[in-house]
């Protein structure tokens, strides 16, 4: 009766063993896929914080452009009123 039973989980063991290296197989593949996304997604972040600091840079030499622009407009008008006195 042991021996029988056994026997059973031998063959259900059997039965059982491709499946789990199919199913085996798939998960590795699924983990691939992720591990893949998460790299793209870590590019893309990275890709983006690099843009976020290039946007920042030109905001401040665009403001810093207008203000010197700004002083010297303010400079050349003062300049005329003196030519013109």
């Amino acid at each position: 009766m042991i021996n029988n039973h056994i026997k059973k989980l031998e063959s259900d063991l059997e039965n059982l063993n491709p499946k789990l290296t199919e199913l085996n197989e798939v998960v590795e593949s699924e983990q691939l896929k992720l591990s893949e996304a998460i790299n793209n997604r870590n590019f893309i972040k990275n890709q983006v914080d690099v843009l976020n600091d290039e946007i920042a840079y030109w905001k401040t030499v665009q403001e810093r452009t207008n203000e010197l622009n700004g002083e010297s407009t303010t400079l050349d008008v003062e300049n005329d009123i003196r030519e013109q006195l």
